[in-house]
């Protein structure tokens, strides 16, 4: 299974701002993720390059269990205090 090309995006927007939501946020309304991620990573890796090494890693995330659904899955998330946001995932097989 892969993952949706927008929750991609949505992962690419914060490691592009660092973990930054504002700067995120501000990322996904631009759109721009091929021209940053080429500047971040040296002319090397644009969103198509992402998304496969992305797909290929979310496997090796934890396994976490939703407290409202409890479903398994695989994520990639950010720290929001004292919680755990998950930014983007999908099922854990």
């Amino acid at each position: 299974m892969r993952m949706s090309y927008i929750d991609v995006e949505e992962l690419a927007s914060y490691v592009l701002a660092n973990g930054n939501k504002e700067l995120a946020e501000e990322i996904q309304e631009n759109g721009d993720y091929d021209n940053l991620l080429m500047e971040k990573y040296d002319d090397q890796i644009d969103m198509s390059i992402f998304e496969k090494v992305v797909n290929d890693l979310i496997k090796f995330t934890p396994v976490l269990q939703s407290p409202i659904t409890n479903e398994l899955f695989n994520c990639f998330g950010v720290r929001d205090g004292s919680d755990f946001v998950a930014i983007c995932k999908q099922s854990a097989e």
